[in-house]
């Protein structure tokens, strides 16, 4: 899944998978104040695999989405204003979008499909029609990860193989820069804060579990102005926050332990520090005794707790109302780390809570069935 979010963060829109079965992309809506649910299904056509890989809240309040071979424009009522698919030559593996300044939209593809050359961006405008198309080469194998239009009406595009490159407003490459550090960065998110660049990545390898995470600042000619690392956390979305400094979302790993994490919300300021003292860090919003995952789910999850000896464990879930929907009482568990699966459950958003004499941990669950 992938979710995006208002600016004034009162809705998110999270996308399903695009079911190989049926033409439909699902794209449902959470009202956060409201703790409510609505569900939209875009009929897409064609039969394939693939997840919407981005979807943006457009400046006309409309949403522009991307996945495999397709990129449509839509309103929250469903309408689709523009469809654009492989048929019609958009056959790329569509990863990432962001609305320019003039209201036009970059779109920035995998090309290893068809020649393997690397990533490939086009503009298209307004109404769908397209505008220009350009080629980033040195990239074979690599993806787009992330993009972002600049004041000056061009954009910035971040890749998985730890590069940022900047595009002028007709698609022309005006610079490139390249992470240096002893990790394999993906830049997964940017925002503009002034006229500079900022992007958040995370260590990306072999290995299920990334280790490292950074913060890299460019000004407008690419030139770094600073870059931070942060220790065992996985960085995925970036904000600009209100003081100048950032906001930051993904996943902390317990003790290196994979799979078992925690979400955590990491709040810099303006030098990518978490203090003023210059110490770098970051702060958990998450209740330890319980994790939830996956969050949002579509049908079943899995609620992780530790105990420190064999002790009988209850799980309770509750709905909006308060009323009880699902109790497991009385099972034994052992000592250590373990998990309750839960399934049948209706899309909605739900109180989850795990009691024992070891433990009382609660957490907000949000099920979105297709």
């Amino acid at each position: 899944m992938f979710a995006g979010c208002t600016d004034n963060f009162e809705e998110l829109f999270v996308t399903g998978y695009a079911d190989s079965q049926y033409p439909i992309w699902y794209v449902n809506f959470i009202n956060i104040h409201a703790q409510s649910v609505d569900s939209l299904e875009l009929d897409v056509g064609g039969y394939f695999e693939r997840y919407i890989n981005d979807i943006i809240l457009t400046s006309d309040s409309r949403y522009v989405a991307c996945g495999d071979e397709r990129i449509i424009r839509f309103d929250r009522s469903g309408n689709v204003y523009w469809l654009l698919t492989g048929q019609d030559g958009w056959d790329y593996y569509w990863q990432c979008v962001a609305e320019g300044t003039d209201g036009s939209y970059l779109a920035a593809a995998d090309d290893s499909h068809e020649t393997d050359e690397g990533i490939y961006c086009c503009g298209i405008s307004s109404n769908g029609t397209f505008l220009w198309e350009t080629l980033l080469h040195n990239t074979s194998g690599d993806f787009p990860r992330s993009t972002e239009a600049t004041p000056d009406g061009g954009y910035v595009v971040g890749t998985s193989d730890g590069e940022i490159y900047k595009l002028s407003s007709d698609g022309d490459s005006l610079w490139r820069y390249e992470y240096e550090g002893a990790y394999w960065i993906v830049y997964t998110d940017i925002v503009i804060s002034g006229d500079d660049i900022v992007a958040c990545g995370c260590e990306e390898g072999s290995s299920q579990q990334p280790d490292h995470s950074i913060l890299t600042r460019l000004d407008s000619d690419g030139n770094l102005v600073w870059e931070r690392e942060y220790e065992n956390v996985s960085l995925y979305k970036l904000y600009n926050a209100l003081d100048n400094g950032f906001i930051m979302t993904g996943v902390d790993w317990l003790d290196n332990s994979y799979p078992y994490s925690l979400g955590l919300i990491l709040k810099t300021d303006s030098l990518g520090y978490f203090d003023e003292t210059g110490i770098e860090g970051y702060e958990l919003i998450e209740d330890l005794e319980l994790l939830l995952h996956p969050n949002p789910a579509q049908s079943s999850f899995s609620a992780g707790f530790s105990l420190s000896e064999s002790a009988p464990v209850i799980l309770e879930i509750f709905d909006l109302s308060g009323r009880c929907v699902y109790i497991s009482t009385g099972t034994y568990f052992d000592a250590g780390r373990n998990e309750i699966t839960v399934d049948g459950l209706t899309s909605g958003i739900y109180l989850v809570r795990v009691t024992s004499d070891q433990l009382d941990g609660t957490g907000k669950m949000v099920i979105i069935n297709r």
